[in-house]
């Protein structure tokens, strides 16, 4: 015995794909809207500056982690943000970075861990020129 096929199953697909394309030809807002000064940040550049000052009064896991960030955020623009390649920092500790990074975040509990570290790179070349 073969069963009848029921033409319902049948509409629904041609309505969903239908509905579907109307809503791809709508103009549709383009994910959140980004201020012109920000930049697209990964990982934990992200945080607020407030975080990193909580985390730094009372350690947590995530601490060492945003450390590591901000020392890969400055290897990077050490690698690729000037020519030729030099060490921004001009060898300073990571205790050092730390400290200014805490510094920073401080009187800017607002601004992000990454905004915290462009700031810093700015401060550092600014001390580098002659």
């Amino acid at each position: 015995m073969v069963a009848a096929p029921v033409s319902g199953l049948v509409a629904r697909p041609r309505i969903g794909l239908a509905v579907f394309l109307l809503a791809l030809a709508l103009p549709m807002p383009v994910a959140t809207p980004v201020a012109a000064a920000d930049e697209p940040v990964l990982g934990h550049g992200n945080v607020a500056c407030r975080t990193w000052s909580d985390d730094r009064r009372n350690p947590t896991p995530a601490g060492e982690p945003r450390t590591a960030w901000v020392l890969g955020f400055l290897t990077a623009y050490s690698q690729y943000g000037e020519a030729p390649a030099t060490d921004v920092s001009r060898g300073k500790s990571t205790e050092e970075i730390v400290a200014a990074i805490d510094q920073y975040c401080g009187e800017h509990p607002d601004d992000s861990l990454h905004k915290a570290s462009s700031m810093l790179v700015e401060t550092l070349r600014q001390q580098a020129k002659p």
